[in-house]
Protein backbone atom coordinates (compact mmCIF):
# COMPACT_ATOMS: atom_id res chain seq x y z
CA UNK A 1 0.00 0.00 0.00
CA UNK A 2 3.30 2.44 0.70
CA UNK A 3 4.12 1.18 -2.56
CA UNK A 4 1.22 2.35 -4.41
CA UNK A 5 0.76 5.22 -2.18
CA UNK A 6 4.68 6.67 -3.46
CA UNK A 7 4.18 5.90 -6.74
CA UNK A 8 0.55 7.73 -7.36
CA UNK A 9 2.55 10.47 -5.35
CA UNK A 10 5.27 10.79 -7.80
CA UNK A 11 3.45 10.49 -10.58
CA UNK A 12 1.11 13.10 -9.58
CA UNK A 13 4.05 15.36 -9.06
CA UNK A 14 5.46 14.66 -12.56
CA UNK A 15 2.34 15.67 -13.94
CA UNK A 16 2.12 18.71 -12.32
CA UNK A 17 6.20 19.51 -13.12
CA UNK A 18 4.88 18.78 -16.76
CA UNK A 19 2.26 21.66 -16.12
CA UNK A 20 4.39 24.00 -15.25
CA UNK A 21 4.00 27.21 -16.66
CA UNK A 22 7.01 27.46 -19.14
CA UNK A 23 6.42 31.36 -18.83
CA UNK A 24 8.29 31.82 -15.31
CA UNK A 25 11.64 32.59 -17.43
CA UNK A 26 10.49 33.91 -20.33
CA UNK A 27 12.39 37.26 -21.02
CA UNK A 28 10.76 38.85 -23.57
CA UNK A 29 11.85 41.59 -25.07
CA UNK A 30 9.54 43.31 -27.46
CA UNK A 31 6.16 44.75 -26.73
CA UNK A 32 3.05 43.02 -28.02
CA UNK A 33 2.68 43.21 -31.48
CA UNK A 34 -1.16 43.68 -31.45
CA UNK A 35 -0.49 46.99 -29.74
CA UNK A 36 2.14 47.76 -32.15
CA UNK A 37 -0.22 47.78 -35.23
CA UNK A 38 -2.87 49.10 -33.83
CA UNK A 39 -1.28 52.63 -33.94
CA UNK A 40 -2.04 55.00 -36.10
CA UNK A 41 0.16 54.57 -38.79
CA UNK A 42 -0.03 57.67 -40.52
CA UNK A 43 0.28 59.61 -37.53
CA UNK A 44 3.46 57.52 -36.78
CA UNK A 45 4.71 58.70 -39.73
CA UNK A 46 4.08 62.23 -38.95
CA UNK A 47 5.24 62.11 -35.47
CA UNK A 48 8.65 60.37 -36.44
CA UNK A 49 9.40 62.97 -39.04
CA UNK A 50 9.10 65.92 -36.48
CA UNK A 51 11.09 63.96 -34.25
CA UNK A 52 13.59 63.56 -36.45
CA UNK A 53 13.58 67.41 -37.12
CA UNK A 54 13.43 68.41 -33.67
CA UNK A 55 16.69 66.72 -33.17
CA UNK A 56 18.26 68.10 -36.25
CA UNK A 57 17.24 71.63 -35.39
CA UNK A 58 18.76 70.79 -31.53
CA UNK A 59 22.12 69.22 -33.09
CA UNK A 60 20.99 65.75 -31.67
CA UNK A 61 22.79 62.45 -32.57
CA UNK A 62 19.67 59.91 -31.51
CA UNK A 63 20.03 56.10 -32.25
CA UNK A 64 16.62 54.86 -33.87
CA UNK A 65 15.28 51.69 -32.23
CA UNK A 66 12.00 50.59 -33.94
CA UNK A 67 9.11 52.82 -35.74
CA UNK A 68 11.67 55.87 -35.14
CA UNK A 69 11.14 55.98 -31.21
CA UNK A 70 14.88 57.42 -30.72
CA UNK A 71 17.50 57.67 -28.05
CA UNK A 72 20.78 59.25 -26.48
CA UNK A 73 22.12 57.10 -24.12
CA UNK A 74 24.34 59.75 -22.14
CA UNK A 75 25.71 57.11 -19.56
CA UNK A 76 26.10 53.34 -20.52
CA UNK A 77 25.23 51.14 -17.70
CA UNK A 78 26.97 47.71 -17.19
CA UNK A 79 23.58 45.60 -15.58
CA UNK A 80 21.62 43.36 -16.66
CA UNK A 81 18.71 45.09 -19.16
CA UNK A 82 14.77 44.59 -18.42
CA UNK A 83 12.18 42.46 -19.93
CA UNK A 84 8.60 43.50 -20.80
CA UNK A 85 8.04 41.33 -17.59
CA UNK A 86 10.27 42.85 -15.40
CA UNK A 87 9.94 45.83 -12.61
CA UNK A 88 12.27 48.37 -13.67
CA UNK A 89 13.23 51.44 -10.90
CA UNK A 90 14.16 54.58 -12.66
CA UNK A 91 14.69 58.10 -12.30
CA UNK A 92 12.71 60.39 -14.85
CA UNK A 93 11.36 63.73 -16.15
CA UNK A 94 9.08 63.83 -18.66
CA UNK A 95 8.65 66.96 -20.96
CA UNK A 96 6.47 68.07 -23.84
CA UNK A 97 8.59 67.98 -27.42
CA UNK A 98 6.87 71.05 -28.14
CA UNK A 99 6.98 73.57 -25.44
CA UNK A 100 9.51 72.03 -23.25
CA UNK A 101 6.95 72.08 -20.54
CA UNK A 102 7.94 68.96 -17.81
CA UNK A 103 4.68 66.97 -16.86
CA UNK A 104 6.32 64.86 -14.83
CA UNK A 105 7.25 65.04 -12.23
CA UNK A 106 4.68 67.95 -10.71
CA UNK A 107 6.40 71.57 -11.77
CA UNK A 108 6.17 72.91 -8.48
CA UNK A 109 6.74 69.80 -6.68
CA UNK A 110 9.93 70.63 -5.12
CA UNK A 111 11.25 67.15 -5.75
CA UNK A 112 14.00 67.36 -8.18
CA UNK A 113 13.70 64.34 -11.05
CA UNK A 114 17.39 63.12 -10.25
CA UNK A 115 16.42 62.37 -6.92
CA UNK A 116 13.19 60.21 -6.88
CA UNK A 117 12.93 56.63 -7.85
CA UNK A 118 9.70 54.71 -9.00
CA UNK A 119 9.15 51.09 -9.41
CA UNK A 120 7.14 50.12 -12.47
CA UNK A 121 6.38 46.84 -14.10
CA UNK A 122 7.49 47.30 -18.02
CA UNK A 123 4.70 45.30 -19.44
CA UNK A 124 2.21 48.24 -17.69
CA UNK A 125 3.86 51.36 -18.92
CA UNK A 126 3.81 53.03 -22.44
CA UNK A 127 4.97 51.41 -25.50
CA UNK A 128 7.61 54.15 -25.89
CA UNK A 129 9.18 52.80 -22.87
CA UNK A 130 8.38 48.80 -23.59
CA UNK A 131 10.80 50.07 -26.93
CA UNK A 132 13.35 51.08 -25.47
CA UNK A 133 14.28 50.56 -22.33
CA UNK A 134 15.25 46.59 -23.21
CA UNK A 135 18.64 47.77 -24.56
CA UNK A 136 19.27 50.27 -21.24
CA UNK A 137 21.51 48.11 -19.39
CA UNK A 138 20.99 48.79 -15.25
CA UNK A 139 23.09 52.10 -14.17
CA UNK A 140 22.13 53.62 -17.81
CA UNK A 141 20.94 57.01 -18.63
CA UNK A 142 19.37 58.44 -21.54
CA UNK A 143 17.17 60.75 -23.11
CA UNK A 144 14.21 58.85 -24.96
CA UNK A 145 12.42 60.55 -27.89
CA UNK A 146 8.72 59.34 -28.26
CA UNK A 147 5.81 59.30 -30.86
CA UNK A 148 2.31 60.06 -29.57
CA UNK A 149 1.29 57.32 -30.63
CA UNK A 150 3.49 55.17 -28.49
CA UNK A 151 2.81 57.45 -25.67
CA UNK A 152 -0.74 58.26 -24.85
CA UNK A 153 -1.91 59.12 -28.26
CA UNK A 154 -5.25 60.76 -28.77
CA UNK A 155 -6.20 60.70 -24.99
CA UNK A 156 -3.30 62.54 -24.26
CA UNK A 157 -2.59 62.01 -20.43
CA UNK A 158 -1.31 62.92 -17.09
CA UNK A 159 -4.78 64.76 -15.79
CA UNK A 160 -4.23 67.09 -19.03
CA UNK A 161 -0.56 68.27 -18.83
CA UNK A 162 0.01 65.82 -21.59
CA UNK A 163 -2.43 67.21 -24.80
CA UNK A 164 -3.67 64.89 -27.08
CA UNK A 165 -0.87 63.81 -29.89
CA UNK A 166 1.79 65.15 -27.85
CA UNK A 167 5.22 63.85 -28.75
CA UNK A 168 7.08 62.95 -25.62
CA UNK A 169 11.04 63.12 -24.41
CA UNK A 170 12.07 61.67 -20.99
CA UNK A 171 15.33 62.11 -19.38
CA UNK A 172 16.01 59.05 -17.62
CA UNK A 173 18.29 56.32 -15.36
CA UNK A 174 17.96 52.92 -14.81
CA UNK A 175 18.99 52.29 -11.56
CA UNK A 176 17.32 48.66 -11.28
CA UNK A 177 15.86 45.63 -12.33
CA UNK A 178 14.11 43.10 -10.91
Amino acid sequence: MKRLFVIVCCSGFLFLEGCKDDDDDKCTTEPPADKMEAVNQTRLKADSLAIVEYLAANAITGTQIKDNVRYLITQLGTGVTPCIESTVTAKYQGRLMKTGSIFDPTPGSGVDWEDREANFRLSTLILGWQIVLPVLPVGSKATIYIPSGYAYGVNGGANGAIPSNANLIFEMEITAVR
